[in-house]
C-alpha cells in the first residue's frame, strides 16, 4: 500500500514538473507583442480552418464505410463531431484559439481540435485498410447485397432480408478479427441465401401479380366457363416462373412474357364474356364454338394486315378487321386515282405545248390562219374538258 502511495506521489510530482517546464499562455503573451500575438493566433485559426475543411470533404457520404468496421466508424464519427463543435466555437471568436476550451482541461482549442482530428484520421485509415481486404475477399457478397438493395428486397420480404443482412455483417466481423478464411467460407452460405431471396423478389415483382389476378378469376369460376383459355393463362404464368428461376436477371424476357400472359388474360375475359351471353348452352361445350369463330376472324386479320385482335370481343374483332380492309381498299383506290391524275396532267401539258406552237405558226402564216385557229379552239376545248376531269378525280381521292 505504501509503495502504491509513493508511486502516486512520484507521478504527481513529475506531472507538476512537466507543467512547469511547458510554456504557458501567459509566457507566450509576455514574449510577443500584441501585433505578433494577433498574427500568431490568426495563423493557428487558419490552419484549423484548413484541416476542418479537408476532413469535411473526406467524411462526406461515408456512411457506406460503417459495414467494414462498425466500432471504428462510431469512434471516428464521434471524434469528428467533437472536433466540429470545437471549431464552431473557435470560429465565433478566432482569438480564443490558444485559450483553454474547458475548465476541466488544460488543452487549448487548437490542441483539443487536433487531438480529435488525429483520432478521426486513425480510425479512417484503419477502415480504409479493412475495406481493401474486404473488397477483395468479399466482392461477390458486396455485389449481391447491393443488388438486393436495388431491388428493394426488404420491401417485399423484410424478415428474410434482415436475416440475410445479419449474415452479411458477420462476414465483415470475421475480417476485423483476422479470420479471413472463415469470412470466405461463410460467404458461400450467404450467397446461397441471398440469391434465393433475389429469385423470390423477382417473382413477387413479375409473377405474383399475375397469379393473384388468376386466383380472383378462379373464384369467379372462369376455369369452368373457359377451361382451355384459363389453362393457357396458367401456362404463360408457369413459363414466366421457370424463366425467373433459371435466370432472375433477364428482365427484358420477363417483360415480354408478362405481356404474353396479360394478352391471354384479356383473351380469357373476352371468351368468358361470350360464353356468358350463351349461358343457356352447356358451358363446357360452348367454348369451342367461340374459339372457332375467334380462329376464323384471326386468320382473316393475319392475312389482311397481320394484326392480332384476339384480346377483344368478337364484335370488336369484326369491326377492326372491316376497318383494316376498307383502309387497304381506299389506299389502292387513292393510288389508282393519283396515277390517272398524273397521266392527265401530262396530256394537258402536251396539248398546251402544241397550242403554243400552233399560235406561233398562225402568226407567221396568215394563209392558214383560219384552219389553225379552228385547231387551236379544239385543243382549248380538250384542255378544259381534261381539267374538269382532273378536278373531279381530286375530289374523289379526297373523299376516300
Amino acid at each position: 500500500m505504501r509503495n502504491i502511495r509513493n508511486g502516486a506521489i512520484l507521478i504527481l510530482a513529475l506531472g507538476l514538473v512537466g507543467c512547469a517546464s511547458a510554456p504557458s499562455k501567459t509566457d507566450l503573451q509576455s514574449n510577443l507583442s500584441a501585433e505578433a500575438l494577433a498574427e500568431f493566433r490568426s495563423q493557428q485559426y487558419q490552419e484549423l480552418a484548413k484541416v476542418h475543411a479537408q476532413w469535411s470533404t473526406s467524411l462526406e457520404g461515408v456512411e457506406f464505410l460503417k459495414i467494414y468496421a462498425p466500432e471504428n466508424y462510431r469512434e471516428m464519427m464521434s471524434a469528428w463531431k467533437n472536433a466540429h463543435q470545437l471549431f464552431i466555437e473557435v470560429r465565433k471568436d478566432p482569438s480564443q484559439v490558444d485559450s483553454k476550451h474547458s475548465v476541466f482541461s488544460s488543452d487549448t482549442y487548437s490542441i483539443a481540435f487536433m487531438d480529435r482530428i488525429n483520432t478521426v484520421e486513425y480510425h479512417f485509415n484503419a477502415i480504409q485498410r479493412l475495406k481493401v481486404r474486404a473488397d477483395k475477399i468479399l466482392g461477390p457478397a458486396i455485389e449481391e447485397m447491393d443488388y438486393l438493395n436495388s431491388l428493394n428486397a426488404r420491401q417485399y420480404y423484410r424478415y428474410a432480408y434482415d436475416s440475410a443482412y445479419k449474415d452479411y455483417e458477420r462476414l465483415f466481423e470475421y475480417l476485423v478479427v483476422g479470420e479471413d478464411e472463415q469470412a470466405a467460407s461463410s460467404q458461400e452460405t450467404f450467397l446461397s441465401k441471398a440469391k434465393a431471396l433475389e429469385v423470390r423478389v423477382v417473382l413477387a415483382t413479375y409473377a405474383v401479380p399475375l397469379q393473384q389476378e388468376v386466383d380472383v378469376l378462379s373464384k369467379a369460376k372462369y376455369h369452368e366457363l373457359a377451361p382451355l383459355s384459363f389453362g393457357r393463362v396458367e401456362g404463360e404464368i408457369a413459363k414466366l416462373v421457370r424463366m425467373i428461376e433459371k435466370d432472375p436477371r433477364s428482365f427484358a424476357l420477363f417483360k415480354q412474357q408478362v405481356d404474353s400472359a396479360n394478352f391471354e388474360l384479356r383473351r380469357l375475359n373476352v371468351v368468358v364474356a361470350a360464353v356468358k351471353k350463351m349461358i343457356d348452352i352447356e358451358k363446357s361445350k360452348f367454348e369451342p364454338i367461340v374459339l372457332q369463330s375467334e380462329s376464323q376472324l384471326h386468320a382473316i386479320s393475319i392475312a389482311a394486315t397481320g394484326n392480332d385482335y384476339r384480346d377483344q370481343s368478337l364484335e370488336q374483332q369484326s369491326e377492326r378487321i372491316m376497318a383494316d380492309v376498307e383502309s387497304l381498299r381506299n389506299a389502292d383506290e387513292a393510288k389508282r386515282l393519283t396515277k390517272e391524275n398524273t397521266l392527265l396532267k401530262e396530256r394537258i401539258a402536251l396539248l398546251e405545248q402544241q397550242t403554243e406552237q400552233q399560235a406561233i405558226i398562225v402568226s407567221q402564216t396568215s394563209s392558214h390562219s383560219e384552219l389553225m385557229r379552228a385547231q387551236m379552239d379544239r385543243n382549248e376545248e380538250q384542255i378544259q374538258t381534261l381539267e374538269r376531269l382532273v378536278s373531279s378525280l381530286k375530289k374523289q381521292a379526297k373523299s376516300q
